[in-house]
């Protein structure tokens, strides 16, 4: 079994509209330096065990930012919907963890925008997933 980040990525790259965007462009925390656009950027935010007087129920509610980064406003778009397509109301198994729902809690935009060097803008969609799967 993996661990809950890689069964995401996973999921993402098996989605043949997000793998026609960005290919196998997903990375933890940050892009590499150079990288091509469009990308999809994951970040674990936080991770909340589920307790019960017996002890661990052995399940987590994990929160997950993925950044959807695209040279255009509407490139960014394109990716995020996909994105959030692929994994909202998700339940199943993935790479061998159980994943009992995904739910798309935030959504924001985030321009990186230089004036003076339009060949640097990028544009982003931030999502923010929690995650509920068994430990």
């Amino acid at each position: 079994m993996s661990d809950i980040s890689t069964a995401i990525v996973v999921m993402l790259r098996a989605d043949t509209s997000i793998a026609a965007l960005v290919s196998t462009r997903i990375y933890p925390s940050y892009a590499p330096q150079n990288y091509t656009l469009p990308v999809i950027v994951y970040t674990r935010l936080s991770a909340g065990r589920v307790r019960s007087a017996d002890g661990s129920a052995g399940m987590v509610a994990m929160n997950m930012q993925l950044s959807c980064w695209a040279a255009t406003k509407a490139g960014a778009e394109t990716l995020s919907t996909a994105v959030q397509s692929c994994l909202d109301d998700y339940s199943g198994t993935s790479d061998g963890v159980v994943i009992d729902v995904i739910s798309m809690d935030n959504e924001l935009d985030a321009p990186i925008v230089e004036p003076d060097n339009e060949e640097h803008n990028e544009f982003g969609k931030i999502l923010e997933f929690t995650i509920w799967y068994e430990e």
